[in-house]
C-alpha cells in the first residue's frame, strides 16, 4: 500500500477519534461539540455517540447521520428523548410497518404516535379503528381517521367505534355505516351521544324497537325521542306511570291521543304533571 495513502487514512482515523472525544465532552461549549459531531462520518463512532451521549441534542444530531435500520429501530424504541426518536423514525424505511404499529400503540409521546400513523399505508383499517377507540389524544385519532376506510370494516368493529370512540365524529361516521335495526337499537340505547342516538332511531322502521329504546335507554333525551315515535297508546300510558324522568313523562302525556286514557291516568295515585294532562285534554277537545 502506498505510504501516502496509509498516512492519509491514519490521519483521518485520528481526526475522527478526536472529533468523537470532543462531541462527548460535556464540559466543552456547545458550539465546539456541535461542529465536531457534524464532521464525524465514521458510522461506528456515530453509533457510539447516539447510544452513549447523555446530551439529547448531541444524540439527535448523531441520529440524523444513522443509516443502519437496526440501529434506527433501537433508537426509535429506546431513546428517552422524543426528538431523537422522531429523527430516527423519519429515517426508517417504509417497510418497517410492524415497528410503526408498535410505536403508534406504545410510544409515550403523541407526536411520535401520530408520526407512526402517518408512516403507515392506508391498508390497515382494523388497526386504525383500534387506535381510534383506544387512543387518548385527539390528534392521533384524527390521523387514524384520515387513513381509515369505514366501508372496509366489519360490523363488529363499526359497532365498537360507534359506541366507544372518544370522537363524536368517528362515532357518528361508524353508526351511519350500520343498517341492521337491532344494532341501530343498541346504538340508541347505549350511545352517550343523544344526536347519534336520534340519527340511529330515524333509520329504524319497526315500531317495536322504539318501545325497547324508551324503556332501556339511559339518557332521558333519548327516551323522549323514542316515545314520540311510539304508536301504542297503552305503552305510552305505561311510560307516564313509570319513567323516572319528569321530562319524559311530560312528552309522553302529549303523545296520548285519547281523552279517555288521559282521564284514567289523571285519577291514578302518584301521578304528577296534572296540569300537563289537563292541558292535553283541552287541546284534544278543541281539535
Amino acid at each position: 500500500m502506498n505510504i501516502n495513502i496509509l498516512i492519509i487514512r491514519t490521519d483521518y482515523k485520528l481526526e475522527q477519534t478526536q472529533l468523537f472525544e470532543i462531541a462527548l465532552n460535556n464540559e466543552l461549549e456547545w458550539g465546539k461539540r456541535y461542529n465536531a459531531i457534524k464532521k464525524i462520518e465514521d458510522p461506528i463512532l456515530i453509533e457510539k455517540i447516539v447510544l452513549n451521549s447523555n446530551d439529547p441534542d448531541i444524540r439527535n444530531i448523531a441520529a440524523e447521520k444513522v443509516e443502519d435500520e437496526k440501529l434506527l429501530i433501537n433508537i426509535v424504541l429506546n431513546d428517552e428523548d422524543y426528538n431523537v426518536r422522531k429523527t430516527a423514525i423519519g429515517n426508517l424505511a417504509s417497510w418497517n410497518r410492524d415497528i410503526f404499529k408498535k410505536i403508534a400503540r406504545n410510544d409515550p409521546n403523541w407526536i411520535m404516535r401520530r408520526e407512526a400513523i402517518e408512516r403507515l399505508p392506508a391498508i390497515y383499517d382494523e388497526f386504525f379503528a383500534n387506535i381510534m377507540i383506544t387512543e387518548t389524544d385527539y390528534r392521533v385519532r384524527k390521523a387514524s381517521m384520515r387513513k381509515i376506510k369505514m366501508v372496509n370494516l366489519p360490523t363488529d368493529t363499526l359497532m365498537e367505534l360507534s359506541l366507544k370512540s372518544h370522537d363524536s365524529e368517528v362515532r357518528a361516521a361508524a353508526a351511519r355505516m350500520i343498517n341492521e335495526e337491532d344494532l341501530l337499537c343498541k346504538i340508541a340505547i347505549e350511545s352517550g351521544d343523544y344526536v347519534i342516538a336520534e340519527e340511529a332511531m330515524e333509520r329504524i322502521k319497526s315500531n317495536g324497537y322504539f318501545k325497547i329504546i324508551a324503556k332501556k335507554a339511559g339518557f332521558a333525551h333519548t327516551r323522549m325521542f323514542a316515545t314520540k315515535l311510539i304508536e301504542d297508546q297503552e305503552f305510552i300510558r305505561e311510560i307516564i306511570q313509570t319513567d323516572e324522568s319528569m321530562l319524559v313523562r311530560g312528552v309522553a302525556i302529549h303523545c296520548i291521543d285519547s281523552i279517555e286514557i288521559l282521564e284514567t291516568i289523571k285519577m291514578m295515585d302518584n301521578i304528577d304533571l296534572i296540569s300537563d294532562i289537563e292541558e292535553r285534554i283541552t287541546i284534544l277537545k278543541n281539535n
